[in-house]
């Protein structure tokens, strides 16, 4: 299991989270297993959104949103979802 710290405070925390891990590990091991955005992610110019936290959070909210629409159009009957799928292609 590895832990990837990307919260808002997490680049302020950073130092004293390190701190912290080592009261309770080896170096390797949190070295191995604790990550920070900024471990691993290189930002480049060529991003059209720069991967932050909350750039993350919102594509992971989108990518959340889009799987439940689709489970609910599953469990939806066919008259219903054909009139909302028309009024959707007529915009």
């Amino acid at each position: 299991m590895k832990f990837i710290y990307i919260g808002g405070e997490a680049p302020v925390l950073e130092p004293y989270i390190r701190l912290a891990l080592l009261d309770h590990m080896s170096e390797s091991a949190a070295k191995n297993k604790h990550f920070f955005l900024n471990d691993i992610i290189q930002n480049s110019e060529k991003e059209v959104f720069a991967p932050t936290s909350r750039t993350i959070n919102l594509a992971a909210l989108e990518l959340k949103t889009i799987d439940e629409m689709k489970g609910r159009a599953d469990n939806m009957p066919d008259d219903v979802y054909k009139i909302l799928n028309e009024k959707a292609n007529s915009r």
